[in-house]
């Protein structure tokens, strides 16, 4: 009969070890961006709600569970993690309505990341139609202060995960120290350990990025990543239609404002041409040359001619 005490330590014998000291980097990122598998001694065995944030948890006493029973609190903080991911969920669904408020709608996302994932805070990078990147969420003043650096010097994890697309996880400050070392000694002066980055990106376009800050060093279980991917993703689905949405709408009133300058030019055109016995097309370029010469748009020239304030010469 095999001896339990012996297989008790040899299991122990087996479970990885955690990375020592401080600063140092998981492998669940390598410097280049790239994700592979989470150090298995970072997987949390408690609920977010008593874990302490990027803390990177002992390994349970293996003679002390009883499987019965852990199998059952797995299950129960399983169903409890997915109902509050579901809330979160359907809460940034709501939001999306038509003229919603993308400033109340991103911090709202940053404050759930924070509740959801274990990290102590979180802020975005958002790029507008013309490109520009800017900081314009975060739960914290350090958490934005950093972004604001990044932004200003156009290097840092965040934004690097904005120009890549490619999400930027587990960085210590021994790896943000080579690549970034303005970034690494800001996040020491204002006391994160850790820094997680993943963009907001829908099909080849990425329009931001979402960045999770982190006070210890360790790395985030692999959970935590993808609960953030998806948060990242279901932002970028609202942001993006609002701007189709909104872009729509102010083609639209472009082009209801080009059919009334039309109709009030050919007003204009034809009410010159018979003031000054000329043909339209004549009438047209004194209006134009009327317009250049005086700095004014042709649609305002055209309503004064209309409404009989304004002559322009039809002659050079």
């Amino acid at each position: 009969m095999p001896d339990i005490g012996a297989a008790v330590e040899s299991s122990r014998s087996n479970v990885p070890t955690v990375p020592p000291g401080p600063g140092w980097r998981n492998d669940a990122c390598d410097v280049s961006g790239h994700l592979v598998a989470a150090h298995p001694s970072c997987q949390s065995h408690s609920t977010r709600a008593n874990r302490s944030k990027c803390s990177v948890p002992t390994t349970p006493d293996v003679a002390s569970l009883e499987p019965t029973a852990a199998t059952s609190g797995q299950k129960d903080r399983k169903l409890m993690s997915e109902q509050r991911l579901v809330h979160v969920f359907e809460e940034l669904a709501d939001a999306l309505v038509p003229g919603f408020d993308t400033t109340d709608f991103l911090h709202t996302l940053t404050d759930r990341t924070v509740a959801l994932v274990a990290i102590d805070a979180a802020g975005i990078l958002l790029t507008d139609e013309r490109g520009h990147l800017a900081s314009v969420a975060s739960t914290t003043e350090p958490a934005h202060t950093l972004e604001q650096l990044e932004v200003a010097d156009a290097r840092g994890p965040c934004y690097d995960c904005f120009t890549t697309g490619r999400p930027l996880v587990n960085l210590g400050r021994d790896a943000t120290s080579a690549r970034w070392p303005r970034f690494q000694h800001l996040s020491g002066e204002v006391g994160f350990g850790a820094v997680h980055a993943v963009p907001l990106q829908l099909g080849n376009q990425v329009i931001g990025s979402l960045n999770m800050f982190c006070v210890a060093t360790g790395s985030l279980p692999a959970e935590d990543v993808d609960t953030s991917r998806a948060l990242a993703r279901i932002a970028t689905i609202g942001l993006l239609h609002n701007r189709t949405a909104r872009n729509a709408q102010e083609e639209a009133a472009q082009l209801r404002q080009a059919l009334t300058s039309r109709i009030i030019i050919e007003q204009a055109k034809g009410m010159l041409a018979e003031g000054a016995g000329c043909t339209p097309a004549v009438a047209f370029d004194a209006l134009r040359r009327y317009a250049r010469t005086h700095g004014r748009p042709l649609h305002d020239i055209a309503a004064e001619v209309v409404d009989g304030t304004l002559t322009p010469p039809t002659s050079g």
